[in-house]
C-alpha cells in the first residue's frame, strides 16, 4: 500500500499480524519500493516486536545480547558504541527492573537523609529516644513502598513509550527517572506545592 506524502519512492506496509494476542493490523516501518528482496526480508523478519517483549523496532538487538546487569552505567561516554550493546536496553521488563531499582536506591538515601536531619535535631533526651529507633524504619518502609508504586508506572511508561518510538534505552535514563521521581516527591512535600 502506497502512502500519500511520503516521500518518493518509499511505500507504507500495512501487514495481517500473525500475533494472536495482538490487534491484527500493524503498520510496519517504511521500506524502499525498489528493492523486492529487502521488503520479503523485513516482512518475514519483523513481526510481532512487542508481543516478543523488544522495545526496538529497525534496532533489533545484536545476537550475542545480553541483559546488562544493574547498574552498568556508562561513565565513558552517554552513547553506547560497544558491539554487544552492554549499556542499553531493548526489553520493557528491564526497563521496569531498572527504573524501579533506581527508585528504591534514591528514595531510601533521601529518606534516610531526612529522618536523621530530624533525629540529630531533635534533642538527646534519654525518654524520647526509647522509642526513637523506630523512625528510621518506619520512614524506610514508606520509601520502600513509595518507591515501588513511582517506579513501577514511570518504568512501564518509559518501556511503551521507548517501545512505541522504536528506540533503544541507554541505562543512564532509568537513574535519571529515579532522581526525577524523589524531586518530583520533594517538590510535593511543600505546602505551595503540595497539590501535585
Amino acid at each position: 500500500m502506497t502512502f500519500r506524502g511520503a516521500p518518493r519512492g518509499w511505500m507504507l506496509e500495512l501487514t495481517a499480524h500473525p500475533c494472536p494476542l495482538s490487534p491484527p493490523i500493524q503498520f510496519n516501518h517504511q521500506t524502499p519500493l525498489n528493492d523486492p528482496q529487502q521488503q520479503r526480508d523485513t516482512r518475514q523478519h519483523h513481526n510481532c516486536s512487542l508481543h516478543y517483549g523488544t522495545m526496538a523496532f529497525p534496532n533489533d538487538p545484536p545476537e550475542d545480547y545480553r541483559t546488562p546487569r544493574f547498574p552498568s552505567l556508562n561513565v565513558q561516554t552517554l552513547y553506547d558504541v560497544s558491539a554487544d550493546k552492554r549499556y542499553t536496553l531493548y526489553y520493557v521488563l528491564d526497563v521496569w527492573r531498572f527504573t524501579l531499582l533506581w527508585t528504591i536506591i534514591i528514595y531510601a538515601c533521601f529518606h534516610l537523609a531526612a529522618v536523621l536531619i530530624a533525629m540529630f535535631n531533635h534533642g538527646w533526651k534519654k525518654s524520647s529516644w526509647k522509642y526513637l529507633w523506630a523512625v528510621p524504619v518506619v520512614y524506610l518502609l514508606m520509601a520502600g513502598l513509595e518507591a515501588v508504586l513511582a517506579g513501577s508506572i514511570v518504568g512501564l511508561v518509559l518501556g511503551a513509550v521507548y517501545s512505541a518510538g522504536y528506540y533503544e534505552m541507554n541505562t543512564w535514563i532509568p537513574c535519571t527517572w529515579g532522581f526525577i521521581n524523589v524531586l518530583v516527591l520533594i517538590i510535593s512535600s511543600f505546602s505551595i506545592q503540595g497539590g501535585l
